[in-house]
């Protein structure tokens, strides 16, 4: 009985002491490879940005403004050509 104490003991010391080791990782020798700039948008990775990219790097919006396109450009001249559409007490 004491043999069976004494054998199983040791064979946890034994497991515990293999499992506490650091292990070292080796080195591969090999240097980090180089991520070259996107400079296109691939459409299988983001259609929408693929088909408006131009129009998304064109577009100006303005402070204030939620939205850009062609008829809020007609919709500022309308306003500012027909005095009847004017705001008044906006500056």
């Amino acid at each position: 009985m004491h043999i069976k104490k004494l054998s199983a003991m040791l064979i946890v010391i034994v497991l515990l002491l293999s499992g506490c080791v650091a292990v070292v990782p080796e080195s591969t020798g090999t240097t980090p490879e180089s991520v070259a700039p996107i400079t296109s948008i691939r459409a299988q990775d983001d259609y929408y940005g693929y088909v408006n990219l131009e129009a998304i790097q064109n577009t100006n919006l303005e402070y204030g403004e939620t939205s850009a396109g062609a008829f809020a450009d007609i919709d500022i001249i309308q306003q500012l050509s027909d005095p009847s559409k004017r705001t008044e007490g906006i500056t």
